[in-house]
């Protein structure tokens, strides 16, 4: 599916879900249904507000009741960089 992110059409989306022996059925009405719209739609909104623009986003922190209070690290970035933030949060 990564290699070809704008083909979101049904037949495609069943096709992956069918190479991952999902039930089709089920599928296809979840997605018609658009049941789970309204909480991506809000997913999106409070990745935006917090500066998330893309795939792969960490937030490395504490969590707190709002969230997590941390660095936002964006893209596939060497382990290194998280075990330096991971060891900071212990001092």
């Amino acid at each position: 599916m990564s290699e070809n992110p704008t083909k979101l059409d049904m037949d495609t989306l069943s096709a992956y879900a069918g190479e991952m022996n999902m039930n089709l059925e089920a599928f296809r009405t979840c997605v018609e249904s658009r049941k789970y719209t309204k909480a991506i739609e809000d997913d999106v909104a409070v990745a935006k507000s917090i500066g998330v623009s893309g795939t792969p986003a960490f937030v490395i922190g504490r969590s707190t009741p709002e969230g997590v209070d941390g660095q936002l690290l964006l893209g596939a970035l060497p382990y290194k960089i998280f075990e330096q933030r991971l060891n900071s949060l212990l001092q």
